[in-house]
């Protein structure tokens, strides 16, 4: 009788066992420095990106809560600071405290690196990488795509350039505003970039496309850092960390890389065996993988969608000449002070606006509109809100015009014309007081950056003279 021979089934990633994996052996420096990495990042991780998971904030809390014992007490009894330091909670910034922090999480590193190595004399750790690489490479992946979406969003560098820093001297810029203003300015290199965060945060959250998740997240972060470190952006240990962290990703494959891009030799493809023995495991893993990733992605296009909206722009948005400013008796001084005169006001569409007198002073104001009354409200912007690029939300407006409203002698309410043109007069009263304001509004290309737009072909050089010609209105 002829033999039969059971012909095998093919079995998906899920059925099968992960493969017996061949017994590794680590050199010494990959030893140590793999412990190093593991306990510098396990401290790291959860002081930032708590925030970015749902439902993990009061988590980030606590961790920070406890950090900052650390700090004050690395501060006052290892470096015998006499003052307090200042650790707002979840802070990212360049502050003494966060500088503390991560020489406290270096050392910390190092020291557990090295009892570890003199008490384990196992020659790797396989399993504790693998879970390693998937918290680096998801808490990589929800930064880039928080910061990416703010990018997509006009949130991070706002939402248009404002008025009153386009007619600012560039040497009254400091230098990190100069590279909100340029960033503001140029919205298509902005979604150019937030598309390479997004990219590289949605590549990263899969072990098939991480390495090219983690080139792209190094090229990104990389410029974020030169620009951070040239425009003295308050946020350098926070990129460098984020750098870092692509590193570790990128370490294990370094000669693979090299070979391919290098020496263009051919490279094996990498075993990714599953990371558990049974099909149910690592679907319930993936499973939960999934849920707890789109709810992150998911609430931070939420909140960054909310913090989008800075309202519609204002039909009285604009610059205008001052022609006249009268008044019957005197204004209360926070809005108008006596014998001042008015010269130029910006009125900006996110509530804000800036007005200039003859006396060369330059005063911050609210302004709230009411386009079916033909209704503008001027009011002294308080300190505390902070103008620096009109770069608020429309809440955080409204909330500051509705607690200066409630004293009258603060605001003024004037009423325009429905016909809005280039020349406008506004009238109000206050009290027994009565206010004439007329305007002329200046056209756009008044503004050489507003009004002189991109050309794929230029003939002459786009500065200097050539600059005054092609642009007529430009004001030197």
């Amino acid at each position: 009788m002829p033999t039969t021979h059971a012909v095998p089934v093919p079995r998906t990633r899920f059925d099968a066992a992960p493969p017996s994996r061949p017994a590794t052996s680590w050199s010494p420096a990959a030893r140590f420095a793999f412990r190093f990495s593991f306990i510098a990042l396990v401290l790291f991780i959860p002081a930032f990106p708590l925030l970015d998971w749902p439902l993990t904030g009061w988590l980030g809390t606590v961790y920070q809560r406890v950090w900052d014992v650390v700090v004050q007490s690395t501060a006052r009894y290892l470096l015998h600071v006499s003052f307090p330091v200042p650790h707002e909670p979840m802070d990212a910034s360049d502050s003494i405290a966060n500088w503390l922090m991560m020489g406290c999480i270096v050392m910390l590193a190092l020291f557990g690196a090295a009892v570890w190595t003199a008490v384990d004399r196992r020659e790797a750790h396989p399993r504790l990488k693998e879970v390693l690489d998937v918290a680096v490479r998801l808490t990589l992946g929800v930064t880039l795509w928080r910061y990416g979406v703010e990018k997509l969003y006009p949130v991070q560098f706002g939402g248009e350039l404002q008025y009153r820093d386009l007619l600012r001297p560039l040497g009254d810029f400091t230098p990190l505003a100069l590279l909100w203003q340029t960033m503001g300015y140029s919205r298509p290199y902005v979604i150019f970039a937030g598309t390479i965060e997004v990219v590289a945060a949605i590549l990263l959250l899969w072990r098939r496309t991480a390495t090219l998740g983690a080139l792209l997240a190094l090229a990104a972060l990389t410029q974020v850092l030169a620009l951070d470190l040239s425009y003295d952006v308050t946020v350098k240990v926070y990129a460098a960390s984020l750098l870092l962290m692509s590193v570790y990703l990128l370490v294990p494959h370094t000669a693979r890389l090299a070979r391919f891009f290098v020496l263009h030799a051919p490279v094996a493809s990498e075993n990714l065996a599953p990371h558990f023995a049974t099909r149910r495991a690592n679907r319930l893993a993936a499973a939960i993988k999934t849920i707890v990733v789109a709810a992150a992605l998911v609430s931070q296009v939420r909140q960054k969608a909310m913090g989008a909206e800075f309202g519609p722009r204002s039909p009285l948005s604009g610059v205008y000449d001052v022609e006249l400013l009268a008044q019957s008796t005197g204004i209360a001084p926070t809005v108008f002070p006596p014998g001042e005169q008015w010269t130029r006001i910006a009125i900006e569409s996110s509530g804000f606006a800036t007005v200039w007198t003859a006396q060369g002073d330059r005063r911050d104001m609210l302004t709230s509109l009411d386009s079916s009354t033909h209704r503008i409200v001027l009011a002294a912007a308080p300190d505390s809100l902070g103008v620096v690029s009109g770069y608020h939300y429309v809440d955080e407006v409204t909330d500051a015009l509705r607690a200066v409203s409630a004293d009258s002698s603060r605001r003024l309410t004037l009423t325009y014309d429905a016909a809005l043109g280039d020349h406008l007069t506004l009238v109000g009263r206050r009290a027994s007081d009565s206010v004439v304001v007329r305007l002329t509004r200046w056209p756009e290309s008044r503004i050489t950056l507003l009004g002189c737009p991109i050309h794929l072909a230029n003939d002459r050089p786009y500065s200097g003279v050539a600059q005054q010609e092609r642009c007529p209105w430009y004001v030197r």
